[in-house]
Formats: structure tokens, C-alpha cells, sequence
């Protein structure tokens, strides 16, 4: 955020386990050294972005994902965990 007279919107879709959707809407601004958040807005069962499916990583980003599983084998893993530790 370079430009301290222009506010940036943050925009997010995700989904809980069950696959219901959820998104958040923030807008940011830069005073000086800090950037602040305000108007922050969430739904239930709405989207506030375009792609129409979820993925990771998009092309052009890196993958920050740690070493190991992922996706629902290392969840499976998890739950089958005798000791219940996430």
C-alpha cells in the first residue's frame, strides 16, 4: 500500500469442513506507518469474489503450504489420531 490516499478492499470466499461458504470484506488504509482495517463485513452462504472455485496455489502465487499431506488425507490423518491432537 503505497498510496496512503487510496483504501485497498481485501476480499475473501472460504468454506468450513462441510463445505458451507463464507466471505469477508475489509478495507484497509495507510496513515503514515500503519495501516488500519475498517469496515468489516461477513456472509454466510455468499461469495464476494469472482472465481468460481477455490484452489491453491493460484497461478502467478507461491505455494506456502508446509512440507507433508495436505488436503483431506492429512485431515483423515488428524481424525483418526488416537490422541486427539491437531
Amino acid at each position: 500500500m503505497r498510496d496512503h490516499s487510496v483504501p485497498v478492499q481485501l476480499l475473501l470466499d472460504y468454506r468450513d469442513l462441510a463445505g458451507r461458504s463464507y466471505s469477508t470484506s475489509i478495507t484497509l488504509v495507510r496513515r503514515e506507518d500503519r495501516v488500519y482495517a475498517y469496515d468489516v463485513r461477513w456472509w454466510e452462504d455468499h461469495t464476494v469474489t469472482t472465481l468460481g472455485d477455490a484452489f491453491y496455489p493460484q497461478p502467478g502465487t507461491t505455494d506456502v503450504s508446509p512440507e507433508g499431506q495436505k488436503g483431506p488425507v492429512r485431515l483423515q490423518d488428524k481424525m483418526n489420531n488416537s490422541e486427539g491432537n491437531w
